[in-house]
């Protein structure tokens, strides 16, 4: 039964694209806050940054007055296994998470996984606190937040791919691709704040926590795995879906042609062209601050406030060129493929050469943070590029898609903070500089390989025969 309005007069695909981005906003905030609050979870957060470099602003201080309460002393190889600890299980839920979703709707997978990771977040402080500080525990709440969240963006794909019709499919996957930028936004803008209020790290477990809980009821009541499932959709946007996306997506349960992908060109060259958007978007989640502590000097609240405010311009970007894309290729402006290849082209190595120039900004602040802005504001491009590749190529099989990219990019990405702490081990400017010219490196090659092999065009392995397909 359908009715014959929609909520707010939003299109119901709209209403389910707000809502999945503020449950990938919940779930990626459940991710990387322990980036922020790891800093405030052992005493040697506290040593001062002395690193040689050729800045020394006379108000710089790398040192903070470290909150009081649950402080444990784990060494620096403590923390990057602790940090790694997501990724490991992450590794092992995301392909599940995508077939399960592809074959059986992705409604109760996004909602449960996020439930789950929420709850564990909730638990983590106490549960620590009760080992008596030992990293193991830290370790285990890791790896089971990671269990959950890794499902979460395989479920989205598979959810985009029945909602997002082909002529709005930028627009309309943009909109929780860019809450990704907004969770990292808040990360950096409120945890510090929160810890330092509350003097306690355990502050925004606690509130994140009980936001990805409520989140969770309110998917669990309100949203619908695909169209053809909703009460709540008009009987006009129904028919324009079921219009757009007859001859690609199939109803009902689907057998995954292994073969099929696992031989397939483009897909492959997605695959490697998102391994090296994964690391480097990893790095500049994970090592801008402490860039911007160690040659900058901005004290570890000015530093995280600072980096929030390029991925606040990449909110924007992200938005902005998701329309563009649509736009140009709607009006056969650009072929798709083409567009997609520009956009990636863009995504990949706008930050690699920002990232670089800004090295060579001397003890310019403004300049430097001015460069990573600029760089970041490119990497939007990504979404509309490649990102968007892994809805196209096979939308009865994307969350199968995103599941094998983030598998494989999650696997290599365990060894990066391991990487990133033994290049700029001295925490000087030319430490810096090497591993931004590494990641250049790294980047351009990804980036070829897509050049060459990538596609914008449906494979036709998408429309296997379907196990069982529900009456009207």
């Amino acid at each position: 039964m359908v009715t014959e309005y929609n909520v707010c007069f939003i299109p119901r695909r709209y209403v389910l694209a707000i809502l999945m981005a503020m449950g990938v906003m919940v779930s990626y905030i459940l991710r990387i806050c322990l980036t922020v609050a790891m800093k405030h979870v052992t005493p040697h957060s506290t040593i001062v940054n002395d690193s040689d470099n050729e800045c020394n602003f006379t108000e710089a201080r790398g040192q903070f007055v470290a909150v009081s309460g649950n402080l444990y002393d784990w060494d620096r190889n403590t923390q990057l296994k602790i940090k790694s600890a997501f990724f490991y299980s992450a590794l092992v839920s995301c392909i599940p998470g995508g077939v399960i979703s592809d074959k059986y709707g992705g409604k109760y997978v996004l909602g449960s996984s996020i439930l789950f990771a929420s709850i564990v977040t909730l638990l983590t402080p106490k549960v620590v606190e009760f080992s008596g500080g030992h990293f193991s525990a830290m370790m285990v709440s890791r790896i089971c937040t990671g269990l959950g969240i890794g499902m979460v963006f395989p479920c989205l794909n598979s959810l985009l791919s029945n909602w997002a019709p082909a002529r709005e499919r930028c627009t309309i996957s943009s909109i929780p691709f860019a809450s990704t930028q907004l969770s990292t936004v808040i990360n950096h803008a409120l945890t510090n704040y929160m810890i330092m209020k509350s003097n306690t790290w355990s502050t925004p477990y606690y509130v994140y926590g009980s936001i990805g809980i409520a989140w969770s009821l309110v998917w669990h009541l309100t949203a619908d795995s695909a169209p053809w499932t909703s009460n709540l959709i008009s009987q006009h946007e129904l028919d324009y879906l079921k219009r757009e996306m007859e001859g690609h997506i199939t109803r009902g349960k689907k057998s995954i042609p292994w073969w099929s992908m696992l031989s397939s060109v483009p897909l492959w060259a997605l695959i490697i062209t998102h391994i090296g958007h994964i690391i480097m978007w990893r790095v500049m989640l994970n090592d801008l601050p402490t860039y911007m502590n160690d040659i900058l000097k901005f004290d570890i609240l000015h530093s995280a406030l600072w980096t929030a405010v390029p991925y606040t311009v990449m909110i924007f970007m992200t938005l902005t060129s998701g329309w563009f894309a649509d736009y140009v290729i709607l009006k056969e402006y650009i072929h798709v493929t083409t567009v997609r290849k520009i956009f990636t082209t863009f995504g990949a190595m706008g930050p690699a050469i920002f990232l670089v120039v800004a090295t060579y900004s001397g003890c310019h602040r403004f300049i430097s943070i001015l460069m990573i802005t600029v760089g970041l504001a490119l990497m939007s491009f990504y979404y509309a590029g490649t990102r968007v590749n892994t809805l196209e190529l096979a939308p009865n099989f994307s969350g199968v898609i995103m599941g094998l990219c983030n598998a494989l990019a999650t696997f290599v990405n365990i060894a990066v903070p391991y990487f990133v702490h033994q290049t700029a081990i001295h925490k000087t400017v030319i430490d810096w500089r090497n591993l931004f010219y590494i990641l250049f490196i790294l980047v351009a090659f990804t980036n070829v390989v897509f050049m060459l092999f990538g596609s914008g065009k449906e494979q036709s392995w998408n429309m296997p025969k379907s196990e069982n397909v529900p009456n009207e």
